[in-house]
């Protein structure tokens, strides 16, 4: 690892608006850097996401960096496995050489056998209800109840048990006089029948180098096109569409762009963006898939992001380097030409015209109750499933039913230790059988009236490993209606978009922003960066510590968030959000400092063509480590007003 100072940290940490006070701050967070082999980069993302999670101001102090400190030390924990004599033989085996492998083989061969309960080397060792359970064959049921046997013959009660402020909200949205639901009413997962056809053979790495680059291509051009209808032509060009200038054209004019935000060399500073590694690619009919450098020191503000899509205008005299003059991430922060107010209609409750056209219908006017959940539904120190056992008990009955509860996975997780461990006593589909299957159906036995849907995750060991996710299989889970990830949802009108993974995190991470400010709403800011780039996960190509299985072909097909979604689901590791996001306002035009005193031009003002805001809800997890999370209650009351005027969001502690 390269050597790290105290200036290095310093300097990381400034950037991102975190003031180190005293030299004492700045030498502990560099014994993090050295005690834990982080870069200061990821030990400001590590930090970033703890505050944000904490709802912290930028002040360091002492308190917070031993928080951060705990926080390590757990997840170093986490990464370690237990030091068994089979594993560390296993490690210390060496398998060049035959001499040396049968070394090794002897090795684990002792190890094993001193293990083993019946040789003389353990004789009179205490047997634990799950080590038998590993020697002897066994029913699923019966390595069920040894797992709770093992749980309960601590003595101990459980932590989930033992949790504080249950029922307590954590955040709400909208006014507390909810009003009724006057019906249930339909819920649909639009084109169900669709995705199950053309996902059922997904798989991770199968796609095709043309697909790929031709998917991000389209994703270009279909942001081009939006900026096309916002922009005012040039004089004697009237009536006529605008053009836009390629990327890495010399011009000695003013340059209009849409490109693609990258790094110019991937690895580079830990595969993190800044100002310096900043390039901007075109499309390949308009630009021949050209990069050049962009320079945005002289905007106000910028947060931008890999993969991001942007509108840009600036001067490129070398064809080497575009210096911005203005830099758009959200083409509804652009206002309308004044020739042109009907170039794209509004609905009745604001979304823009590729909305079902349907104004003359109230949507959903009988209303609508909504629970969601996102896993893991179990705690980390079990597989007891208590979580999501309280969980469905709070929605049963007639007082507490609800119309929708959706499960967003994972519900066997891959990061659970008992999996990451392999020590469990079954198979992964037998403990999802006997645990979070068996109380969903019974759940949807007993309470018929609501609709459950199941959305599964790319950390469940039970589903394919790849991103945009298939659903699960057909009477996989007896009851409930099987939705793929993302997915769309209609409530008799009501649309709402869902995705399990965690974009505000990974956006956290990869995001490079200044000039916001230290009170602005960074939660709200990352999840206006999916509804202005319309895309479920915005980012390409993807953090390389998050994991995820991106399909870029499929996802520019898969998954995209359309104009007329009223609320997004984001199940995210961050602090729960119930928060209508406009990303005209929070994603404004970045203008330089001597552009700021024009009057509104091309690239019109900042104000928003209309009132385009989408309810951003982050219900949290079911279960945090060893306690309970939480979830979300959506209510819709009845009526014919503007739908996104009648929601109503809770997010309740489990």
């Amino acid at each position: 690892m390269v050597s790290t100072t105290v200036d290095a940290v310093r300097v990381v940490f400034t950037s991102r608006d975190y003031s180190i006070t005293s030299p004492l701050l700045a030498s502990k967070l560099l014994s993090l850097c050295v005690n834990y082999s982080l870069s200061p980069s990821l030990l400001v993302d590590e930090y970033e996401s703890l505050a944000i999670t904490s709802a912290w101001d930028t002040a360091l102090t002492d308190a917070r960096i031993d928080a951060l400190a705990a926080q390590l030390m757990r997840m170093q924990a986490k990464r370690t496995l237990p030091k068994t004599p089979v594993a560390a033989a296993l490690k210390n085996k060496n398998a060049f050489g035959a001499s040396s492998a049968i070394k090794g083989a002897s090795a684990v061969a002792i190890a094993i056998d001193a293990e083993l309960p019946n040789t003389p080397a353990a004789y009179g060792a205490k047997k634990t209800a799950a080590s038998v359970a590993q020697l002897t064959p066994m029913t699923p049921t019966d390595a069920i109840k040894l797992i709770d046997q093992d749980r309960k013959s601590s003595g101990q009660q459980s932590a989930f048990k033992t949790r504080t402020e249950p029922g307590k909200e954590l955040a709400t949205y909208g006014s507390n006089d909810a009003g009724s639901v006057s019906k249930a009413p339909v819920v649909l997962v639009v084109d169900a029948n669709e995705k199950k056809a053309k996902e059922s053979s997904a798989r991770y790495m199968y796609e095709k180098v043309e697909d790929r680059a031709n998917a991000i291509d389209t994703r270009i051009r279909r942001f081009a096109e939006r900026v096309k209808e916002r922009l005012v032509p040039d004089e004697g060009e009237e009536g006529a569409r605008v053009k836009l200038d390629p990327v890495g054209a010399a011009r000695q004019t003013l340059v209009r762009v849409v490109g693609r935000i990258c790094i110019d060399a991937e690895g580079a500073n830990g595969g993190r963006l800044n100002e310096n590694s900043l390039m901007l690619e075109g499309d390949v009919k308009t630009s021949s898939g050209a990069r050049v450098k962009l320079d945005v020191s002289s905007l106000d503000k910028i947060s931008l992001f890999p993969g991001q899509v942007v509108y840009v205008e600036g001067f490129n005299l070398s064809g080497f380097t575009l210096v911005a003059t203005r830099l758009v991430s959200c083409v509804e922060s652009m206002a309308l030409p004044s020739t042109g107010d009907e170039a794209v209609k509004m609905d009745s409750d604001g979304a823009d015209g590729d909305a079902t056209a349907n104004d003359d219908k109230p949507r959903c006017p009988g209303g609508a109750r909504i629970a969601v959940a996102s896993g893991p539904f179990t705690c980390t120190c079990d597989s007891s499933y208590e979580p999501l056992e309280e969980l469905l008990a709070q929605f049963d009955g007639q007082s507490n039913e609800v119309d929708a509860l959706v499960l967003v996975g994972p519900f066997v997780d891959a990061e659970h230790p008992s999996v990451a461990g392999n020590t469990l006593p079954i198979t992964f589909e037998e403990l999802f059988a006997a645990k979070p299957r068996a109380m969903i159906e019974a759940f949807t036995e007993k309470n018929a009236q609501t609709t459950v849907i199941v959305i599964p995750s790319v950390r469940d060991v039970c589903e394919p490993f790849v991103f945009p996710q298939p659903p699960m299989e057909e009477g996989k889970v007896e009851g409930a209606v099987a939705a793929p990830n993302p997915a769309t949802l209609d409530v008799e009108g009501l649309r709402i978009a869902v995705s399990s993974v965690d974009a505000m995190k990974h956006l956290a991470g990869a995001e490079l922003g200044r000039g916001y400010g230290a009170g602005a709403d960074r939660l709200a800011r990352l999840a206006a960066h999916c509804i202005s780039q319309r895309l479920a996960y915005p980012i390409f190509p993807s953090p390389r510590m998050a994991g995820l299985p991106l399909d870029v072909a499929m996802a520019e097909e898969k998954a995209q968030i359309s104009g007329d979604v009223d609320v997004l689901l984001m199940p995210s590791d961050l602090a729960p959000l119930a928060k209508a996001v406009d990303a005209s306002a929070l994603l404004p035009v970045a203008v330089a400092g001597d552009a700021k005193a024009e009057t509104e031009a091309s690239v019109g003002g900042i104000v928003p063509s209309a009132n385009s805001s989408v309810l951003a809800v982050n219900p949290g997890r079911t279960a945090r480590g060893t306690g309970g999370g939480s979830y979300a209650r959506i209510m819709v009351s009845a009526g014919g007003t503007p739908v996104r005027e009648r929601l109503t969001v809770r997010i309740i502690r489990v």
